[in-house]
């Protein structure tokens, strides 16, 4: 199976869900060159060099030094959000998670910079191996979300009152599958409604995720992205996750 990369901050511990905004249509925020200049800062791109020639090294290749360039792309991430597992009339199935931006080094190796909300500004919350988030984005229609369902690690085109898969992940669904946010609502209310924040579920401390032990084949566990001077902090340890197929 294949394994993508991160650099994790901190994990959900009060509920598996994140809880601001709503997703809508995905424009760019107006201050996205804010959030790319901090992918593009000196401090981010040194970590990304650490990060990918430890990649390097793991993977038997010779340590090395890495140059790295960071892209101009800006790709809003969204994330499944409590009020709509909670059933909430009218609420969307996703909040604006983080903003993607791609970087690459010379050897060709790929990552993604997560870049969060952290009061007014931009901060980068987390690092990520390859590049999911843009292939994947390369396969939505016009207008629509990249919704990402991190429990199962699946991944959706969410417009006009409708749910695409993109990548099934551990949903049981196929790619290519089309279900309407109503029968969406209901079956993440089913898999989930139980699991919130304040649940017995959380309380007996297993909020951030469930499924087998091996941390190689379990699901994504949501990240906490905002405000964690992960960057300046260096890499603090790994996580692994699916990588996507195809």
């Amino acid at each position: 199976m294949m394994t993508r990369v991160l650099i994790a901050g901190a994990v959900l511990t009060a509920g598996m869900f994140a809880t601001a905004g709503a997703a809508g249509a995905a424009p760019v925020p107006a201050d996205a060159d804010a959030a790319r200049s901090a992918a593009a800062a000196p401090s981010t791109v040194h970590a990304l060099a650490g990060f990918l020639g430890d990649l390097r090294v793991r993977e038997g290749a010779p340590a090395a030094a890495t140059a790295v360039t960071v892209g101009e792309t800006v790709l809003p991430v969204y994330t499944l959000s409590a009020e709509f597992v909670a059933g909430a009339a009218g609420a969307e199935p996703g909040r604006l998670a983080y903003l993607a931006v791609p970087a690459v080094a010379g050897d060709g190796r790929t990552a993604t910079v997560q870049v969060v909300r952290d009061g007014g500004g931009w901060t980068v919350g987390n690092l990520a191996s390859g590049d999911e988030e843009f292939r994947l984005a390369g396969k939505l229609p016009g207008g629509a979300v990249l919704l990402h369902e991190p429990q199962v690690d699946a991944w959706y085109a969410t417009e006009s009152g409708r749910l695409t898969v993109l990548d099934p992940g551990g949903s049981g669904r196929a790619a290519g599958d089309v279900v309407t946010v109503a029968d969406y609502q209901r079956a993440v209310g089913e898999r989930y409604g139980d699991k919130q924040a304040g649940s017995g579920y959380a309380a007996d401390g297993k909020a951030g995720g469930y499924g087998p032990s091996s941390e190689e084949d379990s699901p994504v566990l949501p990240l906490a992205l905002g405000g964690l001077g992960l960057v300046a902090a260096g890499v603090a340890g790994l996580r692994l996750r699916r990588a996507v197929r195809g």
